[in-house]
């Protein structure tokens, strides 16, 4: 076992037991996360819904499936990418998380998406659309294969920031 997987299962063990806010009173399985720790892609939410809140696992049900399809699009496997939420309890009633987010508060993802965002830690993150909204929201599919192209051009050094 690689020191990144003891790693975060030492995270997963403190994740579990966690109550440092109102969420643990109400959620029933925490929703650590999930793939490979050396993954070139991390796919991150805001929080997790009513079926990851009973399976403990994030992009699950109907979202999930199409993520999976999404990721294969791409050329990889759920299994090739670490996949997560922000928040690792579901907020009740689905609720926004409150805590600002990766990028700052301010913008929507609508207007953050098809771009390339360098973090001060030297991440790069590509934002698009849930896979839960692109259930509902069929035209905005072409926007997710755009950032999806972006993804992998990006990884293959076809793109540059």
């Amino acid at each position: 076992m690689t020191t990144k997987h003891k790693l975060l299962q030492l995270v997963t063990k403190e994740i579990e037991t966690c109550t440092n806010c109102e969420l643990c009173r109400t959620r029933n399985k925490v929703v650590p996360g999930e793939g490979n720790p050396g993954a070139e892609i991390v796919w991150l939410a805001e929080g997790p819904g009513a079926n990851e809140d009973q399976e403990g696992r994030p992009f699950v049900g109907r979202a999930g499936k199409l993520l999976d399809n999404m990721i294969k699009a791409i050329g990889y496997n759920r299994e090739d990418v670490f996949i997560l939420n922000t928040v690792k309890c579901r907020p009740p009633d689905n609720r926004k998380p409150t805590a600002d987010r990766l990028l700052g508060p301010g913008k929507t993802i609508s207007s953050r998406r098809g771009k390339i965002y360098r973090t001060e830690e030297g991440w790069n993150v590509v934002c698009s659309y849930h896979p839960a909204f692109l259930l509902r929201n069929q035209t905005a599919k072409k926007d997710a294969w755009e950032d999806l192209t972006l993804v992998k051009d990006t990884i293959k050094g076809r793109h540059e920031l």
